[in-house]
C-alpha cells in the first residue's frame, strides 16, 4: 500500500494551476526555471508532456516523494472523480475560455483574468512549504493554502479543468482526486471507508438558552466538538479525508496548523502561511463547523468498529478537553464522562459496497455496454444514498445524562432533599445555584451542561482558545446582552459624543469595534443595565458626564428600543435537490450551456447514463419516480464543488452579520443570528446575496473566485422579540417560522413559481397568532450578475423613508382582502387618497405596491401577500396568557391544523411586515 500522505502531494500538485495556458506562456518550463535557479535542477524530469513534467516536478520536490509509484493511485482517483463528465463531453480542440461557467447554473459565468505571475507564485510556493519539515504538517499547509496563494499572484485566474467545458476549476478536480485517493492506495478497486459523523440534536442545545452568550456558546460546542472530533485524523491522513464540509478555509483547521508550526518551522514560514488568509478565518472564534460530517478513510483500519470506536473516542476525548479548560469545581466531575449529546457515526465498507455497486451496474449494462467506466464517477453518490438510508434520530437535551441525573435525584429524595430544574433547560435538575456563583443570577438554577454553556459564555475566550490548543490572532469580540443588540445603534450615537478618548481600548462587541477607545463607558455597571441608567436622566448624566450634550442625553430614554430580532436562515432543496443533483434543467440543456451543442452521440450517451442513473435509484426523488428530468450526475468533483461553495458562503455570512449585530452560527447553507429590529431585513437581504455571490454565481474571496450555490434559494424566520423574554421558546418559534416555506405555493401572474426563497416575519409576545406572520416571497432577479430581492426591496423602501401613516396602514390591514387583490389599482389608489396622500405624488410608491402582484398559497390557509408585509402586530402592550404561548404558537401553526386554504396576497403580506417591523 503506497503512503497515504505522499500519495495526497501528487494528487494536489499532477496539474499545475497554469495548465489552461501552457501555449500561452510560450512552452516556457517555468519550475525547472525557477527549481534551477533554487539549486534543485536535477529533481526535474522530462516527462514528454509540459503540463505533467511540470506538476510532477512540484509533487516531487515538495512532497518529497517518489512520484512514479504513487502515479497510479492519482490517474484511478481522478478516473473516479471525471469519468462521466469525459464521456459527455466530445472531443475537440478548443480555446482557453475566456469564462468560467458556474457549475451548478450555467448561465452565471465569471470573466478569466490570464495569468499575472506564474514564477512568483511557483518560487513562494517552493519557499512556504520546503519550509515545513513535517510531512503531514507540511500537506495540510499545502492543502489549505495553495489555491490562495496561486490567487495573490493571479488575481481571478480562474483555472478551468476541462477547456472544452468551463464548469468546474483545476482546483475542484485536485481536491475531489485527493480525496478519492484515500480509497486507491491498494489497488485499483476501492478500499477504505465512508464515514458519515453525526452530532444530533442541535437546535436543542443551541436553543436551551437565557442569554445571548448562552445561545453562541452552544453553537460554539458544537462547532468544537464537530472539528476536535476529526482533527485527530486530518493530522494523520490529511485534511481531504474532508468530504463535507469543506475543511480548507474552516478557522479551525487553520488555526490548528499554525499553532502546529510554532514548534520546528521557521517564523518567516509561518507568518507567509499566516498572511494568505484573512483575519477572520484565523482564529476559531465563530460558530462555523457544521455538526454533520462526510469522510473519506483510508483501508488502515481491520473492520469498521475499528473507524467507529476511534472517532467515538476522539468525540469523548474533546468533550472532557472542553470540560477541564472551562470548569474547576466539583461540576466537573459530574459531566466529564456524559458528552452534552451522544455522538452517531455511520460507517460503509467501501471495498464491499463497490461490489454491490458494481454488481448493480452489471445488471443494466450486461457487462458490455460503454456505460462501466463513466459509472465509476457515480460511486461516490451510491455511497452517500448508503450511509443516509438511516432514519434521522431525533434525540432530547439531557439524553446522554439522564440516567446519572435519575440516580442523583433517587438519593436526594431517599435524604429527605429536594431538587429545582435548571431555569434555562427546564429538564434536567440544577446543580449550581444563584448567588453562590458570579456567573448566575440570583434566582438562576443551572444544570451541568447549561452552567458550562454559561461560563463558556462568559470566559475569557482568547485564553481559553489557547489552553485549547489554538493560535490566536486577536481578541474576541465581547458578547453583546439581548438589550445591547436591541440597541446597537443608539450605543453608536452614545458613543460617538464621547468627548474624552481612553489611551487603553477596551473590547466592544464587533459592530461598536471603532469606538473601542470610549469603551470603558459601555461597561457601567457589572452587568450593563442600559435600561435603567438611561431612564433616569439624573444618573445617566452623572454616568455620561462625558457626553457634553444635554438635550441629547434628555431625550435618550425615549429612544430606548427594547425588541430586538432572531434570525434564521437556511438554504432550499439542499437535502432533497442540491446533494443529489436536482438542478433547474435537463442534463441535455445543461450540455448544450455548458459545452456548445448536443451531437447524436452526446444525447445516446447521456440518455443512457441517465437510464443508470435511474436504474440505480440515484438523484432527486422526483427524478427517480419520472417526474422530472432535471438532473446532472454527482461526481466527485461536484460534491467537492458543493462543499466549496457552503464554505464559502458560511464565511461571507460570518463577516456579515458580525458588522450589524450578532452571529449563533453559519453553516454555509444555514445562518443563525440575532440584529437590531431595524438591521433585520438588511442582514436578510446581505445574507441572502452572499449565498447566490456578488457576482451572482461566484463567491470572491481574497481574490479567489469558487462557484456558488446559485441555484436554489435561502429561506428565513424572522422572529421579532423582547428582551426580557428567555431565548430558549423564541428560538423554536424562528425555526418554525423558517420552515413555513415548506408549506407555500407561490403564484406571479396566475403562473407558479417554485416555491420556497421566503421570509416570514413575526412579532412575538403574549398571545401570538400565525395568522399575523408576514409571508415576503424573497422575488429574485437578476441583472448584470447582481441580485435584487424585489419584494424585500419594496418594503426596505417604504420602511426607510417612511411615507406610509399609521392610518393608511391601519385601513390597508382592514379592507377586504379580496377587494384588493381583484381591484388592486383602485383600492390602493383609494387608500391613499382617504388618508391624505394623493397617490400621483407617490407615484413610485403607488407603482410599486400595485406591481407586486403576487399571490402566496399555503397549506391550511390561503394570505393576501401585499397585506402580510404590513399586518406585522405589535404586542408590547399585551397581557401575556398564563399559558406560555410562545410554546402554544407552535402547536396552533397553520400546518398542523386542518383549515381551508387560503390565499395571501403580497401587498397586503408588505403592509403587513412594516407593522411587525416597527421599533
Amino acid at each position: 500500500m503506497v503512503n497515504e500522505i505522499k500519495v495526497k502531494f501528487l494528487a494536489l500538485l499532477h496539474e499545475p494551476p497554469w495548465r489552461p495556458w501552457l501555449k500561452g506562456i510560450e512552452e516556457r518550463r517555468i519550475v525547472k526555471d525557477v527549481l534551477t535557479k533554487m539549486g534543485l535542477g536535477s529533481a526535474y524530469e522530462d516527462l514528454g508532456e509540459l503540463g505533467k513534467s511540470e506538476g510532477y516536478a512540484l509533487a516531487k520536490v515538495i512532497g518529497k516523494a517518489d512520484v512514479a509509484k504513487l502515479e497510479r493511485t492519482v490517474n484511478v482517483a481522478r478516473l473516479f472523480s471525471t469519468s462521466a463528465d469525459e464521456f459527455l463531453t466530445p472531443q475537440a480542440e478548443v480555446q482557453v475560455p475566456r469564462y468560467k461557467l458556474n457549475m451548478f447554473n450555467p448561465l452565471y459565468k465569471y470573466d478569466i483574468q490570464e495569468p499575472r505571475d506564474v514564477p512568483g507564485f511557483v518560487e513562494d510556493a517552493l519557499n512556504l512549504y520546503l519550509g515545513i519539515e513535517n510531512d503531514v504538517i507540511r500537506y495540510n499547509a499545502l492543502y489549505t493554502s495553495l489555491e490562495l496563494l496561486w490567487y495573490s499572484h493571479n488575481p481571478k485566474g480562474i483555472p478551468v479543468a476541462d477547456p472544452r467545458s468551463p464548469t468546474y476549476s483545476l482546483f475542484d478536480l485536485l481536491y475531489s482526486t485527493a480525496t478519492l485517493s484515500n480509497w486507491f492506495l491498494d489497488g485499483d478497486e476501492p478500499k477504505g471507508y465512508l464515514v458519515k459523523v453525526d452530532i444530533p440534536g442541535i437546535q436543542q442545545v443551541i436553543s436551551k438558552a437565557r442569554r445571548a452568550s448562552d445561545l453562541w456558546a452552544g453553537s460554539w460546542t458544537l462547532s468544537f466538538l464537530a472539528y476536535r472530533t476529526v482533527e485527530p485524523l486530518i493530522f494523520k491522513y490529511g485534511a481531504d479525508i474532508m468530504i463535507s464540509p469543506f475543511i480548507g478555509l474552516n478557522p479551525f483547521l487553520i488555526s490548528s496548523v499554525i499553532k502546529k508550526m510554532e514548534e520546528g518551522v521557521p517564523k518567516d514560514v509561518a507568518k507567509k502561511y499566516r498572511n494568505l488568509f484573512s483575519s477572520e478565518i484565523l482564529t476559531p472564534y465563530q460558530p462555523v463547523m457544521p455538526a454533520t460530517i462526510l469522510l473519506a478513510l483510508p483501508p488502515v483500519y481491520e473492520k469498521a468498529d475499528d473507524v467507529k470506536r476511534e472517532i467515538t473516542e476522539n468525540y469523548s476525548n474533546a468533550w472532557k478537553t472542553l470540560v477541564d479548560k472551562c470548569i474547576n469545581s466539583d461540576v466537573r466531575e459530574r459531566i466529564r464522562d456524559f458528552p452534552i449529546m451522544p455522538i452517531k457515526v455511520e460507517v460503509i465498507d467501501v471495498n464491499n459496497a463497490f461490489k454491490d455497486f458494481r454488481e448493480a451496474v452489471g445488471s443494466f449494462t450486461s457487462g458490455s455496454s460503454d456505460l462501466v467506466e463513466p459509472s465509476n464517477s457515480l460511486f461516490l453518490e451510491w455511497l452517500i444514498k448508503e450511509v443516509n438510508k438511516e432514519s434521522p434520530v431525533k434525540v432530547l437535551y439531557g439524553v446522554t445524562y439522564a440516567l446519572e441525573a435519575g440516580k442523583n435525584t433517587h438519593a436526594l429524595f431517599k435524604e429527605g432533599g429536594k431538587y429545582a430544574l435548571c431555569t434555562s433547560c427546564g429538564i434536567l435538575p440544577s446543580v449550581v445555584h444563584g448567588g453562590e456563583d458570579k456567573n448566575l443570577d440570583e434566582r438562576e438554577e443551572l444544570c451541568a451542561y447549561c452552567y458550562i454553556k454559561r461560563v463558556l459564555g462568559k470566559s475569557n475566550k482568547r485564553k481559553l482558545l489557547e489552553e485549547l490548543g489554538f493560535y490566536v490572532e486577536e481578541d474576541f469580540e465581547v458578547i453583546p446582552s439581548t438589550i445591547d443588540i436591541a440597541n446597537l445603534s443608539l450605543w453608536r450615537e452614545v458613543l460617538s459624543k464621547v468627548g474624552i478618548k481612553d489611551n487603553v481600548k477596551i473590547p466592544l462587541p464587533k459592530p461598536l469595534k471603532e469606538y473601542e477607545d470610549v469603551g470603558y463607558l459601555f461597561y457601567i455597571g457589572e452587568e450593563r443595565p442600559f435600561i435603567s441608567i438611561l431612564r433616569e436622566p439624573k444618573k445617566a448624566k452623572e454616568l455620561f458626564s462625558n457626553v457634553n450634550d444635554d438635550d441629547f442625553l434628555r431625550e435618550l430614554p425615549k429612544k430606548i428600543k427594547i425588541y430586538y430580532a432572531i434570525v434564521r436562515g437556511d438554504g432550499d432543496f439542499i437535502g432533497k435537490k442540491v446533494w443529489r443533483g436536482g438542478i433547474e434543467m435537463t442534463l441535455k440543456v445543461y450540455i448544450e450551456k455548458t459545452r456548445g451543442s448536443v451531437t447524436e452521440e452526446i444525447e445516446r450517451r447521456l440518455n443512457s447514463l441517465l437510464s443508470l442513473m435511474k436504474h440505480l435509484s440515484l438523484g432527486p426523488d422526483d427524478f427517480i419516480k419520472g417526474e422530472r428530468s432535471a438532473v446532472i450526475p454527482v461526481t466527485g468533483i461536484y460534491l467537492i464543488a458543493i462543499s466549496r461553495a457552503l464554505a464559502l458562503s458560511a464565511v461571507k455570512d460570518a463577516s456579515t452579520v458580525s458588522k450589524k449585530g450578532f452571529l449563533v452560527f453559519a453553516g454555509g447553507d444555514d445562518v443563525m443570528f440575532l440584529t437590531p429590529v431595524e438591521e433585520a431585513l438588511d442582514l436578510v437581504k446581505e445574507t441572502r446575496t452572499n449565498y447566490w455571490g456578488s457576482p451572482v454565481g461566484f463567491h470572491v474571496f481574497n481574490e479567489m473566485v469558487v462557484d456558488a450555490l446559485s441555484l436554489y434559494g435561502r429561506s428565513y424566520g424572522v422572529l421579532i422579540a423582547h428582551y426580557k423574554d428567555a431565548v430558549y421558546n423564541l428560538w423554536e418559534i424562528a425555526h418554525s417560522l423558517e420552515e413555513t416555506k415548506d408549506f407555500l405555493e407561490i403564484k406571479i401572474n396566475s403562473e407558479t413559481r417554485s416555491p420556497k426563497d421566503v421570509t416570514v416575519v413575526l412579532r412575538g409576545r403574549g398571545a401570538i397568532e400565525w395568522e399575523e406572520a408576514a409571508i415576503l416571497y424573497n422575488y429574485p432577479l437578476v441583472e448584470g450578475g447582481k441580485l435584487s430581492l424585489r419584494v424585500l426591496d419594496v418594503l426596505d423602501s417604504l420602511r426607510r423613508e417612511k411615507k406610509l401613516t399609521s392610518s393608511f396602514i391601519q385601513d390597508w390591514l382592514t379592507t377586504d382582502v379580496t377587494v384588493i387583490r381583484e381591484f388592486p389599482e383602485d383600492a390602493i389608489a383609494h387608500l391613499f387618497r382617504r388618508n391624505g396622500d394623493p397617490h400621483l405624488k407617490l407615484r413610485g410608491l403607488y407603482q410599486d405596491l400595485v406591481s407586486l402582484d403576487l399571490t402566496i398559497t399555503m397549506k391550511g390557509e390561503k394570505w393576501d401577500q401585499r397585506k402580510d408585509a404590513s399586518r406585522d402586530m405589535d404586542f408590547s402592550n399585551s397581557s401575556p396568557k398564563k399559558e406560555d404561548q410562545r410554546t402554544e404558537v407552535i402547536n396552533h401553526h397553520p400546518v398542523n391544523r386542518n383549515k381551508r386554504q387560503m390565499e395571501r396576497d403580497q401587498r397586503t403580506e408588505v403592509i403587513k411586515a412594516i407593522k411587525q417591523l416597527e421599533v
